[in-house]
């Protein structure tokens, strides 16, 4: 527990990650209005002692519409990370322990899906199946499993030459034991490096895909869709946009804070 209490990066991330994660549990208690509830009387108003951060142009609470995206932002950022580590993990270990033709045929294919532009293949795929929090999901996925499949093989091929793996095979051990009990631990500090990079890349795709209409839908509620109605009032209300925005950046640079502090912890370790 001291290396980690003594790495500044570390506990800064996990600060701020923290924080927000609070708040996404808060919301999902309670809000200072339902946030979905219009207000007739109350379209655009200025921050007040009703509405701390305003209404937007339909009358909600934009305070309330705010802490419920944080459910959105974990949400999302869990699921493409679970289905992308899934998928990534799974084929990063078959490619490294196997080796040959089954080696070469799964980074050729991992390789190949590299090239095609991340933008490119979420906005098609959007296109293709529309927009919502599962299409979300497994957009962010396809452009996140390629990086877990690369580091896993990479990992799993130092690992299965070590005496460990080498007397486990010697004795008669299933490949399955082998693969799930004695190597797959030891790519879990590498893994949690890359996946705090992942969630926040997750977060900031999120958000993008919200802003140009293609990702999270009304009546949910995301930091990003906040952002597309926020432009348009910035001059009257301008917290209406710097607060989602903020929020944004800050789940960024805790989760990217957190994965340096990591990445040094296991370093000195030397995992």
């Amino acid at each position: 527990m001291k290396k980690y209490l003594q790495n500044r990066n570390f506990m800064i991330g996990f600060i701020i990650v923290s924080l927000l994660f609070i708040m996404m549990v808060v919301s999902l208690f309670w809000t200072p209005h339902p946030p979905n509830r219009i207000h007739d009387n109350h379209l655009l108003e200025k921050p007040s002692a009703q509405f701390l951060l305003g209404t937007d142009f339909l009358g909600r609470d934009i305070l309330s519409r705010i802490m419920v995206s944080s459910q959105t932002a974990f949400l999302i950022g869990t699921g493409s990370l679970l289905f992308s580590g899934l998928i990534g993990i799974s084929l990063g270990l078959l490619s490294g322990y196997f080796g040959g033709k089954i080696d070469e045929l799964l980074m050729r294919f991992v390789d190949a899906w590299m090239t095609i532009p991340s933008t490119i293949m979420v906005l098609v795929f959007v296109a293709a199946f529309g927009s919502g929090i599962t299409q979300t999901i497994i957009a962010i996925s396809l452009i996140g499993f390629a990086n877990f499949a690369k580091i896993t093989r990479s990992k799993v091929l130092s690992i299965k030459e070590s005496d460990q793996i080498t007397w486990a095979r010697a004795i008669g051990v299933k490949r399955s034991r082998i693969l799930t009990r004695h190597i797959l631990p030891d790519l879990i500090p590498t893994l949690m490096v890359v996946g705090a990079l992942r969630f926040s890349g997750a977060i900031l795709t999120e958000a993008a895909l919200s802003y140009l209409g293609l990702g999270i839908q009304p009546p949910y509620a995301s930091w990003g869709n906040i952002l597309t109605r926020a432009q348009s009032y910035i001059l009257t209300n301008w917290l209406y946009a710097f607060i989602p925005g903020l929020l944004i950046t800050l789940m960024v640079i805790g989760f990217n804070l957190l994965s340096d502090g990591l990445n040094k912890i296991y370093s000195e370790e030397g995992v």
